[in-house]
């Protein structure tokens, strides 16, 4: 911290209330500031430095090379092809309900017998 002003909270809430400088603190935004003990201060330069960035729209310690050259986006991921589902003649179709009592008690019969291990 330099030798210039060092603002205290209250002094600074003339320029923004206390409760936005405590919520920035919790979120890391805002002006930097020193913590010493329970005492909270910001410096002059660092209160001037915040306001000039938020001026031209960029965040405090934002490189200024990496604003003006953004990574490439990367296009999204396929999604995979939706499973259709099994279509059954109506003759298998009676007979699966028959036999199982619906079509959905056939399929899981049928998923249970491809996934044994013993077959």
């Amino acid at each position: 911290m330099s030798n210039d002003h060092a603002f205290t909270e209250t002094e600074l809430a003339q320029r923004w209330s206390i409760k936005t400088l405590q919520r920035w603190r919790s979120e890391s935004r805002g002006p930097r500031y020193y913590k010493l003990s329970k005492a909270v201060r910001y410096a002059l330069e660092d209160v001037v430095a915040y306001e000039d960035a938020q001026r031209q729209g960029m965040p405090i310690g934002a490189d200024s090379r990496a604003a003006a050259n953004p990574p490439p986006i990367e296009p999204p991921a396929p999604t995979p092809a939706a499973v259709e589902p099994k279509r059954y003649t109506l003759r298998e179709a009676f007979d699966l309900v028959r036999r199982h009592g619906s079509l959905e008690a056939a399929e899981a019969s049928m998923r249970e017998v491809s996934n044994d291990p013993q077959r």
